[in-house]
């Protein structure tokens, strides 16, 4: 499988607030990654690194974002801003939909960034609804407000319009927190059809999940070789561990998930 973004040295802050430091890896297509880390971590922010979502200022973001596009790297600050949120598309936690219909939310982008014509934007948007198990659901409510869904269903209407549009490259944060389990499992099998189509990586604490699902599993502090102070995020943790009171269960659950053998 051949890599197609690089992540070299990316540091994220908000003034004298350190985020994330160095952070380094590679993502490959035909590979469906999972990324695992600590509630705010920076593993949201990561995301929005890629397709510079990021607010700025006040947010300070160096090192650089590279993908293979056209059969030649290039860096995401040197792609203008449309055409790398059509390449990179972004899916965040909580759905971001478009005004109108449920129809519009899907063909909009289609239509005024795809410049793509009506007959394909109309099977573009019947394809990407029954791809996310949307389909026999709305295709009777297509002229309705996308307001009438209900959450998981405004996940799945999201992640219909970010594949109808083809994207390279394709960033999801939680894309199953709303989901009920067939739907989760519906959309994690799709992301491991979907991973030969485009790159994708996947932020998710579901652990079950990556388990099953996930090609690569990475850990957002593994990620950084020191924490800000210069100390082993390793030693550190441990170090805590050690003198903490805190209940049994609480710390297995702990060194399970943020200290494993073999992640």
């Amino acid at each position: 499988m051949t890599v197609t973004a690089r992540i070299k040295e990316l540091s994220l802050s908000y003034g004298e607030s350190v985020v994330f430091e160095k952070i380094s890896f590679s993502l490959r297509k035909g590979e469906l990654t999972f990324l695992n880390g600590p509630s705010g971590a920076g593993k949201t922010s990561l995301l929005q690194a890629f397709n510079r979502t990021l607010p700025a200022p006040p947010a300070c973001l160096t090192g650089g974002v590279e993908f293979f596009l056209s059969e030649r790297w290039v860096s995401s600050h040197s792609l203008p801003l449309p055409l790398l949120r059509t390449k990179v598309a972004l899916i965040l936690q909580t759905p971001q939909l478009l005004p109108g219909s449920i129809r519009r939310n899907v063909e909009l982008p289609l239509k005024v960034v795809g410049k793509i014509g009506k007959s394909e934007r109309n099977e573009r948007i019947e394809v990407s609804l029954k791809r996310t198990g949307l389909w026999e659901t709305v295709k009777d409510k297509l002229n309705q407000p996308a307001s009438i869904l209900s959450g998981g269903q405004k996940q799945r209407l999201c992640l219909a319009r970010a594949i109808a549009m083809k994207p390279a490259f394709l960033l999801l944060d939680e894309p199953t927190a709303f989901l009920d389990q067939a739907s989760a499992e519906q959309i994690l099998v799709l992301l491991q059809e979907l991973k030969d189509e485009c790159t994708i990586l996947v932020v998710s604490h579901k652990e079950k999940e990556a388990e099953v699902f996930a090609d690569k599993k990475l850990f957002l502090l593994e990620l950084q070789e020191t924490c800000p102070q210069g100390i082993s995020w390793r030693n550190q943790l441990r170090s805590f561990l050690q003198t903490t009171s805190l209940p049994k269960n609480l710390l297995a659950t702990i060194q399970t998930t943020s200290l494993p053998l073999d992640r």
